[in-house]
């Protein structure tokens, strides 16, 4: 019997019991053997790096969604086939974010992009509230999230009204800080860089703008929610101190939310555009099992992808699987999948995985210093730090 290695990020132990279940579904079906390998999230870039660059380990992964550019550059992943492309659905397949978002356009045109990851998790970043607390702060719930004036506007809202925490940021290292800051990007009408250009923009005028006003939050975010990380700030909404959270799906699945106030909270989309994210399957070009390799994808991602894996795994990139599921029918997972379907997502280019660390990098520093200033002028903090970072990464790429 035929044996390939399949990675993936660790779930939790209940969902990789009910995966581990599903490859023997697969097994019997056919013929084919699936060593799982769960890999901790904590280290889990480090580990698909080793793999690219000594081109050894699984034959397939699961991989972030950001990180396609960086293993497509690096010539570790193979490019799906259009037979292949044809036998998962194509595009229309999908929700069209996550497609965007799983390979690279050399070119202006539909046949100028290349397929190197196929979508199988979507994640998008929404804005989770305590429905309770806004209502008796008398908070239009039609008016409050339209845009970023109108969210800010809510906020003060939330503090005049008493609110100690209303809003709750991870203002320490995180790319999910990134993630959510994209939006207030978009509202400007600005872009971190342009791909097929290879350019870096994140220091243009509507960029600055769209961070200015994104740090300007920082007013909002009392003593005791600055300094946060991603679970620590997750914490703090969870334990019912904070009015409003931005995050993905995990928070719904969270049992303190469940417990204590799944029937106070709401969900929506960040303004303009949610941030899409998530994780894809890659085929690494060290496999010599490939027609394996695509047969257990085609299982896990195809149109019959078990929905036993949903939402506990994130929920499905497939819109056929969408309409399928139960969990949608929840008002809260209902909105984080329209937040998704309207969402957008970062393009896939060679500059991306060097622009994105080295804003993962900055983000916590400008928070620092924001925090550490008594009436602190966000605008200059803002366009210094951030034209500095832009100057010497284009030094770097000319050198």
């Amino acid at each position: 019997m035929e044996t390939i290695e399949l990675s993936v990020f660790d779930h939790g132990a209940q969902h990789t019991e009910i995966l581990r279940a599903l490859l023997d579904v697969f097994e019997a079906r056919q013929h084919i053997k699936v060593h799982l390998d769960v890999i901790p999230w904590l280290g889990s870039w480090s580990r698909m790096v080793q793999v690219a660059l000594y081109k050894d380990g699984p034959d397939v992964s699961e991989i972030g969604s950001t990180w396609i550019g960086d293993f497509s550059n690096m010539n570790a992943v193979r490019a799906f086939t259009a037979e292949e492309i044809h036998q998962m659905g194509g595009a229309s397949a999908f929700l069209k974010p996550s497609w965007q978002g799983a390979g690279t356009q050399s070119g202006l045109h539909s046949s100028d992009f290349t397929l190197w990851g196929m979508p199988w998790l979507a994640d998008v970043r929404v804005i989770v509230y305590r429905r309770d607390i806004y209502e008796q702060a008398g908070i239009d719930l039609n008016a409050a999230f339209k845009n970023q004036e109108t969210l800010e506007h809510t906020f003060a809202q939330l503090q005049s009204a008493g609110v100690e925490v209303p809003l709750v940021l991870p203002t320490l290292r995180s790319r999910i800080d990134l993630h959510i800051l994209a939006s207030w990007i978009w509202a400007e009408g600005g872009k971190f860089f342009d791909p097929l250009q290879e350019r870096i923009l994140f220091d243009q005028p509507e960029v600055l703008r769209g961070l200015a006003r994104y740090f300007g939050l920082g007013r909002f975010l009392a003593p005791a929610a600055r300094g946060l990380d991603d679970l620590t700030a997750n914490d703090s909404f969870f334990n019912g101190h904070a009015a409003t959270v931005i995050g993905g799906h995990w928070l719904l699945l969270d049992e303190r939310i469940r417990k204590n106030f799944a029937d106070k909270i709401g969900v929506i989309g960040v303004p303009p555009s949610s941030f899409v994210g998530g994780s894809h399957f890659v085929i690494w070009q060290h496999s010599r099992r490939a027609s394996a390799a695509f047969k257990l994808i085609e299982f896990l991602a195809g149109s019959d992808t078990p929905l036993d894996l949903y939402p506990g795994f994130g929920f499905p990139t497939r819109l056929d699987a969408i309409a399928r599921a139960d969990f949608v029918k929840d008002p809260n997972w209902n909105a984080m999948i329209q937040a998704a379907a309207h969402g957008r997502t970062i393009p896939v280019g060679r500059l991306w995985g060097m622009i994105e660390k080295r804003l993962v990098d900055l983000i916590p520093v400008v928070w620092h210093e924001i925090f550490a200033t008594e009436n602190p002028e966000v605008e200059a903090i803002v366009s210094r730090r951030f034209t500095a970072v832009a100057e010497r990464l284009r030094l770097t790429l000319h050198a």
